[in-house]
């Protein structure tokens, strides 16, 4: 019980830091069972009241053949997309974020995250993605994942959290060690 009052206190600091403007970057490990899950989300009970913006991702054995899988999970989460919004609407979602926090840059983000999340790009902005090698593609998500979190900690501070990190595919894994470095420069 003292162990977990001494993470939870590490925890509450660590997340008053980045309340602060301050980011960085905090691994819990421990045994399956272990209650980390709970415990997370006891924490982001705590600790959102509006000033953090919590998202959070997580890779399941299944999923690591589905690329950047936790991503999908956190882009959804941040769009307000659910699982009964059908196709056409979790486009509207995705856009409506994507106008809101890039309006005069939508071009430049929206039909990469469209196409990450396998839903319709824009009828005029579908020429961004049309001839696109994977590769291209890759270095594209890599781009608009990196300018959403970075704009969306000038807003207000932002926790991911990636649950189950070990199941994660090679994608998501190299798309966080890109988002990395964001953590010295921005309240991530």
């Amino acid at each position: 019980m003292q162990r977990l009052k001494g993470i939870v206190g590490t925890l509450a600091g660590c997340l008053a830091r980045l309340a602060a403007g301050h980011g960085g970057i905090v691994g819990l490990l421990g045994e399956a069972g272990l209650g980390k899950s709970r415990l997370m989300t006891e924490v982001s009970r705590t600790a959102t009241g509006g000033i953090l913006l919590w998202l959070e991702g997580r890779s399941l054995s299944f999923s690591r053949t589905l690329s950047y899988s936790p991503f999908l999970q956190i882009l959804r989460g941040w769009a307000g997309i659910t699982e009964e919004d059908g196709e056409a609407e979790s486009a509207r979602k995705l856009e409506r974020g994507v106008c809101a926090l890039f309006p005069d840059e939508v071009a430049d983000v929206l039909p990469y995250l469209a196409t990450l999340l396998a839903l319709p790009v824009p009828p005029e902005l579908e020429h961004r993605v049309r001839y696109l090698d994977g590769q291209a593609m890759g270095r594209q998500v890599f781009r608009s994942m990196r300018r959403l979190f970075e704009r969306l900690a000038r807003e207000r501070p932002v926790v991911l959290v990636f649950e189950d990190l070990h199941w994660a595919d090679r994608s998501s894994t190299e798309l966080i060690e890109h988002l990395l470095p964001l953590v010295e420069t921005s309240p991530l």
